[in-house]
């Protein structure tokens, strides 16, 4: 293959290439054997640097916003309560303090439902890399109120700051998986697609270290945590006003056969690209002829079934239960015997075995003898699994046995803690990301993908606000509840998810058709 001519103009005269003087002339019958398997490209520098950017601002301060707030928390209570006293010269009781810091945490989660269903405008709108470039708004006035709030010691702006930094991952959360998925080649797509995943997991454990007591957790450093994302942020912008924009978007949404030409030729690094826009080319004529998906279409006729198979995916991974065992981690280490700083350590080792196991899945959901459904199946099998273990482990913790009988208890609550998350990195973690991009085309992408994100965080805020009442009642039984939809789950993907590794989209459809019917 040739290098990449940047360019789609003739240097010999000013006339620009359209599609149709530089397609090479073909049958109706080679066209119909347009095969996207054969569309497999490599690694290119312009394509890893694009998806990098992507990543950096979208994926990695989801992650990072998401964590950030836990482990300086104390220090953030005690923060509010000086700021009360200033602003109102009262002292403000302990309870009053921490239901003001579980607002504030949670209110992040209702910014994510508002940016998340907001995914599909933009997309469309503006685009996919323009839609994140656009995103940094949101970033830079998150930031401009948590210091402002630091700043002038008036605590009421931490709930703007939390909020617009939940709308801008929000977006980030739907816009990071469609645009890495459309700029990677067909025989990288789940890779680009789970490199979300990686970087929210990194981002959380890096949040974790940060906020120790040897780096930003004290009472005198605290505040940098909250000031650290205008470093991505900057990142973000310096990469990706440089980077092509989706070439799916430009063809298909925009209708701009050039860029679509010239994107795609940036991305491969190669002159041939020309079967790959053909195919293209057939999919947004194909569009043409069918109404235009809005998110009303989306729960009519066929389009409805594949939007429900998108939704439970999404549900298999936030009601796995999964916020809950990264909550009850540091509880778990406490009682296996760990002291003082230990149990924080215990819960960061838990954060690097989640981010190294999603870092093996990324390689394995590529690999020839995996693919996305048994790699999910098997990560939801695991949990079931490691779940009903955790609940024996935590009962036995609870009864008035001897120490030895509880340690075993202890240690094996640990075990089972490691494995569940294990599980959950291999597959569940990260395909439900991506999984709209594989199931819909672009004209439905982006509305899609914006339905699939707002479920996730509404289920997150939910599944955040119940955990803590369940748990007062439950006790070390509360996770009967995930146990339950666990099996739920595991049933609906067995039997309606079809594999959708390198396959066509109408191929997926088709399948998902069949699987209902048996």
């Amino acid at each position: 293959m040739k290098k990449v001519d940047q360019s789609i103009t003739n240097p010999m005269t000013t006339t620009t290439t359209t599609l149709s003087t530089i397609l090479p002339s073909q049958t109706s019958d080679s066209l119909d054997t347009l095969n996207p398997d054969t569309f497999n490209g490599k690694l290119t520098k312009v394509l890893v640097v694009s998806a990098f950017g992507a990543l950096i601002g979208g994926s990695f301060q989801f992650g990072y916003n998401l964590g950030c707030i836990n482990a300086p928390s104390q220090l953030i209570i005690m923060w509010i309560k000086k700021s009360h006293f200033l602003i109102t010269g009262h002292v403000l009781a302990q309870k009053k303090v921490e239901t003001i810091f579980a607002i504030i945490a949670s209110i992040f989660f209702l910014g994510g439902m508002i940016g998340s269903f907001l995914t599909g405008f933009i997309s469309n709108k503006f685009g996919r890399k323009r839609g994140l470039i656009l995103n940094n708004i949101f970033i830079f006035i998150g930031i401009l109120f948590q210091a402002s709030a630091i700043y002038f010691n008036y605590y009421y702006l931490l709930f703007v700051g939390r909020f617009c930094l939940g709308i801008s991952c929000g977006l980030a959360t739907g816009l990071t998986p469609m645009y890495l998925c459309e700029i990677a080649p067909k025989n990288m797509v789940g890779l680009f697609g789970n490199m979300n995943q990686v970087f929210i997991t990194f981002s959380i454990l890096f949040s974790q270290i940060l906020g120790l007591s040897q780096i930003f957790g004290t009472s005198t450093k605290w505040y940098f945590i909250f000031i650290f994302p205008i470093i991505p942020m900057l990142i973000q912008l310096f990469i990706l006003p440089f980077s092509p924009e989706s070439p799916k978007y430009e063809l298909i949404v925009s209708h701009n056969i050039d860029n679509a030409i010239t994107t795609l030729r940036r991305l491969r690094n190669e002159e041939d690209i020309y079967d790959e826009i053909e195919y293209l080319k057939r999919e947004s004529e194909k569009i043409k002829m069918v109404e235009k998906v809005s998110l009303k279409n989306l729960f009519k006729n066929d389009l409805r079934w594949v939007m429900i198979v998108t939704i439970v995916m999404m549900l298999s991974q936030k009601l796995s239960g999964i916020d809950a065992v990264l909550f009850y981690s540091t509880s778990i280490f406490k009682s296996a015997g760990l002291k003082g700083s230990a149990p924080i350590y215990g819960t960061i080792g838990i954060g690097f075995v989640l981010f190294f196991q999603t870092l093996i899945s990324t390689w394995l959901i590529e690999h020839p003898k995996f693919g996305r459904r048994p790699l999910h199946l098997f990560g939801l099998i695991g949990m079931f699994f490691a779940s009903i273990a955790l609940v024996v482990c935590l009962i036995i913790q609870s009864q008035n046995l001897s120490s030895q009988v509880k340690q075993i208890g202890s240690y094996g609550a640990i075990v089972t803690t490691i494995i569940y998350i294990v599980s959950f990195a291999s597959g569940p973690g990260g395909i439900p990301w991506f999984f709209a991009s594989e199931v819909f085309d672009s004209s439905a992408r982006g509305v899609s993908t914006s339905v699939a994100c707002f479920v996730n965080w509404m289920t997150g805020f939910f599944v955040g606000l119940i955990f803590p009442i369940a748990n007062g009642y439950l006790k070390e039984y509360t996770f009967l509840i995930f146990i339950v939809l666990l099996g739920a789950c595991i049933l609906f993907v067995f039997k309606y998810v079809p594999e959708t590794k390198g396959k066509a989209v109408d191929e997926i459809q088709n399948e998902m058709k069949k699987m209902r019917k048996l």
